[in-house]
């Protein structure tokens, strides 16, 4: 499945010089009953660096629940109840797991040194698993129910800064959407009748 993304409205709040320019949402896959949207921090910098995330809030009526885990902690299998927001947990890059992280890949072998304390951050900001790469940084993934309805507005703000080299930690903040399923299957057909036009 090709992803689609979705560009999420922004509020920055950092200095004149900050490369923060918002947050995508691109629908990595479906199956299963299951939908899987990954998150990115987007940037204009070639070396900045994201070492924090944190006030993950829901917005606007939307909710914090719903979302399913198939970690280690779940046996691979499917679970709203059981499983962790922790990348070290995912089993493979393919699975339907909900996670939050700092770049870096997922599984016990990676390396990732996301943690949770007030918020989620990088615990060995020397490794720059953090870093920009092609202008984004993986933040997190959710999964729904491919039937969920809820509203899915998010607030999120995060630390960064422009290098590592000591230079000042910086925060932007922003809003993101998880589509429901009505508005994925109108951007599809938008898209579409848009490749027939060309055609």
């Amino acid at each position: 499945m090709q992803p689609l993304a979705f560009i999420s409205t922004l509020a920055t709040t950092a200095a004149a010089s900050a490369t923060f320019t918002g947050y995508s949402v691109e629908l990595a896959a479906s199956a299963n009953g299951l939908t899987k949207f990954v998150l990115y921090g987007t940037f204009d910098g070639a070396t900045d660096t994201v070492f924090s995330t944190l006030n993950f809030e829901p917005r606007n009526g939307s909710t914090n629940n719903g979302f399913w885990h198939s970690d280690a902690l779940t046996g691979s299998m499917a679970s709203l109840t059981a499983g962790t927001w922790h990348p070290q947990f995912v089993i493979n890059a393919s699975a339907f797991d909900s996670f939050v992280c700092i770049g870096g890949a997922t599984g016990f072998a990676s390396g990732n040194t996301t943690s949770a304390d007030a918020g989620w951050y990088d615990s060995d900001p020397l490794n720059l698993q953090g870093r920009v790469h092609d202008g984004r940084v993986l933040l997190a993934q959710f999964v729904i129910a491919s039937g969920d309805l809820s509203p899915r507005e998010y607030f999120l703000k995060l630390g960064y800064t422009n290098s590592n080299e000591g230079a000042p930690m910086q925060f932007g903040e922003g809003v993101f959407f998880l589509p429901t399923p009505s508005v994925i299957a109108m951007l599809g057909l938008a898209g579409l009748i848009a490749r027939r036009r060309r055609a």
